[in-house]
């Protein structure tokens, strides 16, 4: 795959499904491990209950695929440069970090938990769906990914890849609020 057509790479392919693997993965063991009278808990009016941070990863994924899918095919190619692929460890590295001084970001409403899943089940299962999709979508993609772009809030333009990288991140990021919370409180 050329460099120039805008194509992932196989290193690139091969980087984003290990991303998105490592991040579900996760995603799993912590839903699982949330006990049940605390799922709908929510230890403050400004922190969301388990179950809002799961649903709010389920939706943020699925405004990524449409993304991907409907918007990013519609923008104008840009020419890919070095400083641009620095920002796919960027977004790797910054989006994760929790850690004290660092920055939060406030959801757009859109993405903001509205109860959209009855049951940890209900959560699960969208979750399974739509990866699965952004998966599929990875494997199987043949868009110049690599010269679409949308405007992120932080970021400015990233590229394909770079929000399927974001897509990742972002389900660590979340993981690690819900770890940090149950450390907190027990």
């Amino acid at each position: 795959m050329s460099v120039m057509s805008g194509m992932l790479t196989e290193n690139e392919r091969a980087t984003a499904l290990a991303e998105l693997e490592v991040s579900s993965q996760r995603f799993k063991a912590v839903v699982a491990a949330v006990p049940e009278d605390r799922w709908n808990l929510s230890t403050s009016p400004d922190i969301w209950a388990p179950a809002g941070v799961a649903e709010h990863i389920i939706v943020t994924d699925s405004v990524v695929a449409r993304l991907l899918n409907s918007v990013l095919p519609a923008s104008e190619p840009r020419e890919l440069t070095d400083d641009h692929r620095r920002l796919d460890d960027l977004i790797l590295s910054r989006v994760p970090d929790r850690s004290p001084g660092r920055p939060r970001i406030q959801a757009p409403e859109f993405v903001q938990p509205k109860g959209r899943f009855a049951t940890r089940e209900a959560a699960l299962e969208a979750f399974w769906k739509g990866r699965g999709r952004l998966v599929e979508f990875v494997r199987t993609c043949e868009a110049p990914l690599r010269l679409q772009t949308a405007p992120h809030p932080v970021f400015g333009m990233i590229d394909g890849y770079q929000w399927i990288l974001f897509t990742a991140a972002h389900t660590q990021r979340h993981c690690a609020q819900l770890e940090e919370a149950w450390q907190v409180s027990e």
